[in-house]
């Protein structure tokens, strides 16, 4: 019997048009750039062609921890397990925010961007945003999907996509604490959860590069 793999080989050939392809050619960083260029990216709402090759590049970054790019991977493609998702595949009743007071439909951009309590985390931790980005460029295309109005350095941009990544996964530990448990947790602790987050990166890169390297990555965090 031939293994499955080697049934998918010629399919995968055909797909990608490697057939013509001499045989000096087939080197696997050739042939993953090769792939990569083929398919298309997956599209979200209305943003550009340019705009989506951005998304993903973030949403596929080695920086974020895997919890975190799991999260921000279902924060893109609108799948985080909110009620406007269930209630719209009749396994809820209701779509509105859980949170006391709000009555707005809990959807993805609600949880992390448009509810009152995101609001509110998110002021208390702009400063911290500010040492990397733009305070400005803080807006729920960068926090949710990853997109800047301006270029910044690698460094800098990878740390404020890591501080996004922190942000949603402390917004969405909150909401599942208090659906849960009915633990609220107030803005300072909201806040002090995404920074002990981001400490946990900080502790790490100290541990691996050192305190120098630290001290000019993370500017002072941790």
């Amino acid at each position: 019997m031939v293994p499955g793999y080697l049934v998918e080989v010629p399919r995968f050939v055909q797909q990608h048009s490697l057939a013509a392809w001499p045989a000096m050619e087939w080197r696997p960083r050739a042939v993953v750039a090769h792939v990569a260029g083929f398919g298309k990216p997956v599209v979200i709402g209305q943003f550009r062609t340019t705009e989506l090759a951005t998304i993903w590049k973030r949403v596929a970054e080695r920086s974020p921890r895997n919890e975190h790019r799991v999260v921000a991977w279902q924060a893109v493609h609108g799948c985080l397990p909110v009620r406007d998702l269930f209630y719209r595949r009749r396994l809820a009743q209701v779509r509105t925010c859980p949170r006391e007071g709000c009555g707005a439909e809990e959807t993805v951009s609600h949880v992390l961007w448009d509810c009152g309590y995101a609001r509110r985390v998110r002021t208390l931790v702009m400063g911290v945003f500010g040492k990397f980005v733009s305070v400005g460029d803080v807006t729920k295309d960068f926090v949710v999907y990853g997109l800047l109005a301006r270029n910044y350095g690698v460094v800098d941009g990878a740390c404020g996509w890591v501080l996004a990544c922190c942000l949603k996964v402390a917004l969405w530990r909150a909401r599942n604490l208090w659906v849960a448990k009915r633990v609220a947790l107030s803005d300072q602790e909201g806040r002090a959860l995404m920074m002990g987050l981001v400490r946990e990166y900080v502790g790490s890169d100290r541990r691996r590069w050192g305190e120098p390297y630290v001290q000019r990555t993370w500017k002072g965090l941790g």
